[in-house]
């Protein structure tokens, strides 16, 4: 979800002032939001837990998936699961860290049979 601000100033050939502001929020239908610690060390286990959250006013089925590079999945990388309308549902994987210098960790989620999908890539130090 993202605020937008737009703010605007005038001024007419005959000096009149004048300004604006607006506020307007996007939203996607279906999101993923990580909750990733900052950073790793390794041979650490982790758990990494996500939230998928529903805009939309029905339920949604959905699958989601964990990519990784630089550590290893402990058990299914693809999880399956139901969101409510205008609600959330977590999901969490068991990860084991590699001894590079980077952890690389793609989340996406897709609805079953839909159209709504999000997808977010971010990387954390290894220590």
């Amino acid at each position: 979800m993202t605020t937008w601000v737009a703010v605007t100033k005038n001024i007419t050939q005959d000096t009149k002032l004048g300004e604006g502001k607006g506020e307007f929020i996007v939203s996607k239908d279906l999101f993923v939001r990580p909750a990733l610690p900052v950073f790793a060390r390794t041979k650490d286990k982790l758990t990494l837990p996500a939230v998928i959250q529903n805009t939309t006013e029905k339920d949604v089925t959905a699958d989601v998936l964990i990519k990784v590079e630089g550590g290893e999945v402990g058990n299914s990388s693809v999880k399956n699961l139901k969101v409510p309308a205008r609600g959330n549902a977590s999901v969490e994987w068991p990860v084991t860290i590699g001894s590079g210098k980077k952890l690389k960790i793609e989340l996406s989620v897709k609805q079953v049979g839909g159209k709504l999908v999000d997808n977010a890539v971010f990387e954390l130090p290894v220590y």
